[in-house]
């Protein structure tokens, strides 16, 4: 058996050939690390946040009636009026709020608002609005049925069957807002899920969200965000999304501060533009939302319902009456 040697030039070789296999496996490497990466920011472009739908599970509503059956019209005194035809406009997410045309021009606020008696000035009055009406499918029934219609339901369009939830509520005089999530300054800390409108993202991708969004439900009066100074200098975004909401003839309360932006196009419209909601997530903070209408004439308190609130809440609005304070919905403080 011939024994092999191994000479310099064969090792100088080897160990050239080596070099030449690894570089070729780095670049490989490299070139997959690099089309990954712009594969995700794709995929991020177009899921936005998908993984926050974990923070916002889908909760399937038991409901006693069946909402396809055009007989169950009004099965309450207190019913709202269903969505009208004239007042919806198809897109590719669905039927979204439209404004109606001719000489009986009607808009979504108008339409859709629970009617009260014309408010005094002189009087306090007490709004309050129950946030992620339809993700908690005993806390939802709860609102619809243990408070009096003239508390207000802000939907969540990432409840199950967001339609459902908004005809339960008509049916029981309860008049509905809608939620839209925008990027906060606790993003990406706190997620508020895959229809966020978020700064990083394109304008198209975020009209999308926010048209994905407005199509979740119909029948609704206006929309309610939290837009603080994260999206203040995104001015493209702010006013194509006010623009798009304001044209469809929506109402807007703000849950922040007050944005220059919006309520420059609100005048604009003549649109419905509410702020400086008391944020209600304990019990004691509706003692904040009594004294700002004692001293303002008007507050509206935004509830985050959770058991416990909700054991205490019928007790105290039945104890505005003896405060001197009236509790009328959302809606009917516009103008007050």
């Amino acid at each position: 058996m011939k024994n092999i040697s191994i000479t310099p030039d064969t090792r100088s070789a080897f160990i050239v050939g080596l070099a030449v296999f690894v570089s070729l496996y780095l670049v490989v490497v490299f070139s997959t690390m690099i089309r990954s990466s712009a594969y995700v920011e794709r995929l991020d472009e177009s899921f936005a946040s998908a993984s926050a739908v974990i923070e916002f599970p889908a909760v399937v509503p038991v409901i006693d009636f069946n909402v396809s059956d055009p007989t169950q019209q009004l099965d309450d005194k207190n019913s709202l009026r269903r969505p009208l035809p004239e007042l919806l406009e198809e897109s590719d997410f669905g039927m979204l709020p439209a404004r109606s045309d001719g000489d009986k021009a009607l808009t979504p606020f108008q339409a859709y608002q629970a009617k009260v008696s014309p408010l005094a000035r002189a009087e306090p009055y007490v709004a309050l609005a129950i946030v992620d009406y339809g993700l908690s499918a005993s806390l939802s029934r709860r609102a619809v049925e243990d408070l009096p219609p003239a508390v207000s339901l802000i939907l969540t369009p990432y409840a199950n069957e967001v339609n459902v939830w908004q005809d339960y509520a008509r049916k029981k005089g309860h008049e509905t807002w809608l939620q839209v999530y925008f990027e906060t300054q606790d993003y990406p800390r706190f997620d508020l899920g895959a229809l966020a409108l978020l700064k990083r993202s394109s304008l198209k991708l975020n009209m999308d969200k926010l048209h994905r969004t407005m199509a979740s439900a119909q029948g609704y009066v206006g929309l309610v965000g939290a837009l603080d100074n994260t999206l203040s200098g995104v001015a493209p975004l702010v006013k194509a999304v006010f623009n798009s909401a304001f044209n469809r003839g929506l109402g807007y309360l703000e849950l922040a501060t007050p944005n220059e932006v919006v309520e420059t196009l609100a005048a604009a419209y003549n649109a419905p533009y509410m702020q400086g909601a008391v944020v209600v997530n304990r019990f004691e903070d509706l003692a904040l939302v009594l004294k700002a209408a004692k001293g303002n004439g008007r507050a509206v308190g935004v509830i985050n319902a959770t058991p416990a609130l909700m054991d205490q809440l019928p007790d105290w609005i039945d104890s505005l009456r003896d405060a001197g304070v009236s509790l009328v919905p959302v809606s009917s403080l516009y103008r007050l």
